[in-house]
């Protein structure tokens, strides 16, 4: 498959979903501007509430922008695992399950982490069925709490994402990964943030700029 580029992804609306409250769930793609769009709405209701929209590109070239990950982890001396990651998140009202919890070990310093992620047992045999399986993904993101200068000594306000500027997918990463969280602004309001992804070997698998979140 040929290396995909998403820019300006918008999170619009949040969707929560329950067994109690069953949603039906939409995606469209907009040929005249090459972008997609995701909407929710119930089971009873007629009108679709828009969750998020995103342009799509394919790259015949894709030259990866990533810095080694040797370099990294020479500046990130500071050793973490997967209790200390989750305890925090705890701390800051983020609760995952056990099948959420990926980043598993790493080293860090203030505003930057090189972390390694992988899927529980019971998820590893399904990493060949998408590009990057959704619970790995969602580990990597975790990177950003571990590399907030206040990780694990005090507790912000809860910040959630609203856009990111360019996602580029360029491999799958398998059933690991290694993450590099690197802060670029952070105030009492506004946290941004880049990230790489390689796989077990090292290579790249994805790279993602500037995430917009802000407190909640």
């Amino acid at each position: 498959a040929a290396p995909i580029r998403l820019s300006r992804l918008e999170l619009h609306a949040a969707c929560i979903h329950s067994e109690e409250s069953p949603r039906w769930m939409e995606c469209q793609y907009r040929p005249d501007r090459r972008s997609l769009m995701f909407a929710h709405r119930g089971t009873d209701d007629d009108a679709w509430t828009k969750l998020a929209t995103v342009g799509v590109a394919t790259e015949v070239a894709a030259a990866s922008s990533a810095e080694p990950l040797a370099a990294a982890r020479l500046r990130c001396r500071e050793p973490f695992d997967k209790a200390r990651v989750y305890a925090y998140c705890g701390r800051l009202g983020l609760t995952y399950g056990g099948q959420f919890q990926g980043l598993v070990s790493g080293v860090r310093r203030p505003g930057e982490c090189v972390g390694e992620v992988a899927l529980p047992a019971e998820l590893a045999a399904e990493a060949g069925d998408y590009l990057f399986h959704p619970a790995l993904l969602d580990g990597c993101f975790h990177a950003m709490v571990v590399a907030d200068a206040c990780f694990d000594h005090s507790v912000p306000g809860l910040f959630l994402p609203h856009e990111i500027r360019e996602i580029r997918f360029l491999a799958p990463p398998g059933p690991q990964a290694t993450v590099h969280a690197r802060m670029t602004t952070r105030t009492s309001e506004v946290l941004e943030a880049d990230l790489d992804v390689f796989d077990a070997e090292g290579r790249p698998c994805l790279e993602r700029s500037e995430e917009h979140t802000s407190e909640l």
